[in-house]
């Protein structure tokens, strides 16, 4: 059965930050875009298995459904719900950030 993904504001900034990152930081801007492209094809492809992923299993977000999905250098944290067949994209971050911080501990999910 096929999810439908949904990409959110914060997971949308983190994607055009990481491109222009890329882009104009490190001054490679076909870098960036075939990570750009990278990015997107793996998250439309959460569409189709998307507890193919372990949970998340810090500080009790596993409890929530937070899935992580390694992307290269990057990950992908998200939730699917197998009630409504959809797949939430919380962040899009450098894996090698403290990603307990950065996913902000406030962050309410449905």
């Amino acid at each position: 059965m096929k999810y439908t993904v949904n990409i959110t504001r914060q997971a949308k900034l983190d994607i055009t930050g990481i491109h222009e990152y890329i882009s104009c930081q490190l001054m490679s801007p076909l870098n960036a875009s075939n990570w750009l492209e990278h990015i997107e094809k793996r998250i439309m492809g959460l569409g189709i298995m998307p507890n193919r992923h372990r949970l998340y299993d810090f500080c009790q977000w596993d409890k929530k459904g937070m899935r992580i999905m390694p992307c290269g250098s990057f990950v992908v944290l998200y939730i699917a719900d197998s009630k409504t067949k959809t797949v939430s994209i919380i962040r899009v971050m450098y894996g090698g950030r403290d990603i307990p911080k950065q996913l902000n501990w406030d962050l309410e999910l449905k």
